[in-house]
């Protein structure tokens, strides 16, 4: 369903941006609304990660983290092709990496890792520009589709929450 979701606000809002102060740049910062698309999606999938049943899954022969990883990288797959499918690639790579930067929070901070995508937008929004439309480097998300570093750190960041969620223990409650 979130795929979905995904899917459906991404065609609806297109190429839309919205106009927002930016405390570096002095002004306002435009940022395109498919930006904040990725949250449904990194959302669902920490609800699917974090739903569990103790007991069957800690006495149960099945490696539940590897299904877990199975889902995340399935998903973001998904989102990916229906990026590009859509012609907003950039929202695969921000998927990419909101995933990755959830994973690795989660180790640190647990369910309340579900904000870290959220936390991280509004901190590119109001310190990640240099200029109305120039972002930093480090931002990652607001640049453009082709940017190489981006992806890099995109696919950095996955790798190193993938790792985090195929080698922390899940938590009971």
């Amino acid at each position: 369903m979130a795929t979905a979701s995904f899917g459906l606000l991404l065609g609806i809002i297109g190429d839309q941006t919205v106009f927002l102060p930016s405390l570096t740049s002095g002004s306002t910062a435009s940022a395109r609304l498919a930006l904040f698309v990725p949250v449904i999606v990194t959302a669902a999938l920490m609800f699917c990660i974090e739903s569990r049943l103790y007991s069957p899954e800690v006495s149960g022969t099945r490696r539940t983290t590897s299904l877990d990883a199975a889902l995340t990288i399935t998903v973001v797959i998904i989102c990916a092709t229906i990026g590009y499918a859509v012609g907003q690639p950039a929202a695969g790579r921000n998927v990419l990496f909101l995933t990755g930067l959830m994973l690795t929070a989660r180790v640190i901070i647990g369910k309340a890792a579900v904000m870290a995508p959220i936390a991280w937008l509004l901190t590119v929004l109001f310190v990640g520009f240099r200029t109305a439309n120039d972002p930093y480097p480090w931002t990652v998300v607001p640049e453009p589709a082709d940017a190489p570093y981006a992806a890099a750190a995109a696919l950095i960041m996955f790798t190193a929450g993938l790792s985090c969620l195929l080698r922390t223990a899940r938590n009971a409650a």
